[in-house]
């Protein structure tokens, strides 16, 4: 997607990143999804998932996403509580980002999974699902712009929507961050007003792993845990081969079965090796 020949109005505007050293993470239960609340050093800000301010039972029922709200939005979910809001009408509002921030003037918040700690070097990455959600609500909390200019960054922003629709990338397909940052200046929105945070859930479950048996994972924005390349590799490699004596152990169930299982778990880590672009796995 080429940038447009006109500079933006933003242009100059930076994204506010929160690395996991610049929030304290507390853990009230075993729950990664959302036994956890973070405090923002610098500002106070409280965070957790959305989840949070679902009821279970419609968690089940809703097609939800996973995102991140703050004190902006537990100070909503209280009004609409003590008002005659349905409790489902309540989750529904807080199931979907954009109808979240639809519904009240509320902060935007990103996750950034950080890379492998083998390859440190790497960007961290953002689901491009989410990106798809948060751009035109950040539209939407900028100053206006004209006509013109706004015509032309939504034609831009609908092909780039297609391009990823077009590749068939999933949910759980992701960008490196510096890409993101150079799709906001494209599409000329003020990135100040969106908060990038090292994700929590990668944080808790890489504190699992070195203290027990673990892997490093997280939640796509619809919900599937998934975890990065390497994590998938050694994820398949320590559950489906380690400890079984492909030799000596044969399948009292089926004929030939442990020559056909060798040969799905093989094309398996095949596919997850020769992958090179998306490096996140359900």
């Amino acid at each position: 997607m080429a940038p447009p020949s006109q500079p933006g109005m933003y242009d100059n505007t930076e994204i506010n990143t929160v690395a996991c050293t610049e929030y304290l993470l507390h853990e009230f239960s075993n729950n990664a999804m959302t036994g956890w609340e973070l405090t923002i050093k610098s500002n106070g800000r409280k965070i957790r998932t959305n989840l949070y301010l679902m009821d279970s039972a419609e968690i089940k029922k809703l097609s939800c996403q996973f995102f991140i709200v703050d004190d902006v939005d537990f100070g909503e979910y209280d009004k609409l509580m003590a008002g005659t809001m349905e409790t489902k009408d309540i989750s529904k509002i807080f199931s979907d980002m954009k109808l979240c921030g639809k519904h009240h003037n509320r902060n935007l918040y990103l996750r950034c999974v950080p890379p492998c700690q083998l390859y440190l070097e790497e960007d961290h990455r953002i689901f491009v699902q989410d990106i798809v959600e948060i751009i035109p609500l950040i539209w939407e909390k900028q100053a206006p712009k004209n006509s013109k200019r706004l015509f032309s960054d939504k034609r831009h922003f609908n092909a780039l929507c297609r391009s990823w629709e077009s590749e068939k990338k999933h949910l759980e397909h992701t960008i490196p961050l510096h890409e993101f940052k150079r799709i906001l200046k494209i599409l000329d929105c003020d990135a100040s007003l969106v908060t990038v945070i090292e994700d929590p859930l990668s944080m808790i479950t890489q504190e699992e792993m070195l203290q027990e048996v673990g892997f490093v994972r997280t939640c796509a924005p619809n919900l599937t845990v998934v975890m990065n390349q390497h994590q998938s590799l050694f994820f398949v490699f320590h559950n489906l081969v380690n400890g079984v004596n492909w030799r000596n152990e044969m399948c009292k169930e089926h004929v030939n079965c442990n020559a056909k299982l060798q040969t799905k778990i093989l094309k398996l880590l095949y596919e997850i090796v020769k992958n090179k672009e998306v490096s996140i796995f359900p």
